[in-house]
């Protein structure tokens, strides 16, 4: 019996060795792999194309993640820095990894118009040809300011000045149409400061030149980014019937 007892005794303590020296190894394992990671960057969700990702929506679409280094993808996005201000390509998914050449510069050519505004602001199209649009010398990102000229609408009370200095009233003129009268037009000259240039001419003129890598050169139109109280002043001067007409007056790039 002492002979089972001490095989028995034996059998436990090499069990008990084994089992100490596997689990060290595999702490050791472990510890190994943990220490061979990355951290990166990896969606919470599906984040849609043309996504412009903030500090507001940064914690909403992304987190951090550890990868095996020798899983981690060519150009991985490992810090949130990188993701700022930044507008997504194509739709990121859940879970994967993100390649820097996936995301795009907000200001770029390359985004929605929409995402190169700034709040506050917005793109507004107004007709330009001819040296009412400085003869074709306009160019995307240049500033112009646009001046216009409004006139006093005439109504039944119209007051004149005759060749003589009196005051003429409607009635009066319509009693002696052969009067000759000196009038004079309440003429005034409005101004809308620093317009950005986004656009010149349409979408498929641009879209054309950017494939073929040429630039736009000739334009009927132009599309100018204002702040939302110029474009209502904007729109309102387009909308009124007093208004004399409008030009857009190239600023010199070096003095802004």
């Amino acid at each position: 019996m002492k002979k089972v007892y001490l095989v028995a005794v034996a059998v436990a303590i090499i069990a008990g060795v084994c089992t100490f020296l596997f689990a060290t190894q595999l702490f050791k394992t472990v510890s190994a792999k943990s220490a061979d990671q990355t951290t990166v960057i990896v969606p919470v969700q599906d984040v849609p194309a043309n996504t412009l990702i903030t500090a507001a929506n940064m914690s909403e679409y992304f987190t951090e993640a550890a990868v095996f280094n020798a899983d981690v993808i060519e150009n991985a996005v490992v810090d949130e820095e990188t993701l700022l201000s930044k507008v997504t390509s194509d739709t990121l998914y859940s879970g994967e990894q993100i390649n820097k050449n996936r995301l795009i510069d907000q200001l770029t050519d390359n985004v929605s118009l929409s995402l190169r505004l700034e709040p506050g602001y917005v793109a507004y199209t107004i007709v330009a040809s001819g040296d009412q649009g400085v003869d074709g010398y306009i160019e995307e990102g240049d500033t112009v300011d646009l001046l216009y000229t409004t006139i006093e609408k005439e109504d039944e009370n119209e007051v004149s000045i005759d060749k003589n200095g009196n005051l003429v009233t409607k009635d009066d003129k319509d009693e002696d149409d052969d009067e000759e009268e000196e009038e004079f037009a309440d003429v005034t000259l409005g101004t809308i400061p620093a317009l950005e240039v986004l656009k010149v001419s349409d979408h498929q003129s641009n879209s054309a030149a950017e494939e073929s890598g040429t630039s736009v050169n000739t334009y009927s139109n132009i599309t100018l980014k204002l702040s939302e109280a110029d474009a209502e002043k904007l729109f309102r001067m387009e909308s009124s019937e007093t208004v004399g007409g409008y030009k857009l007056v190239l600023k010199n790039k070096a003095s802004e």
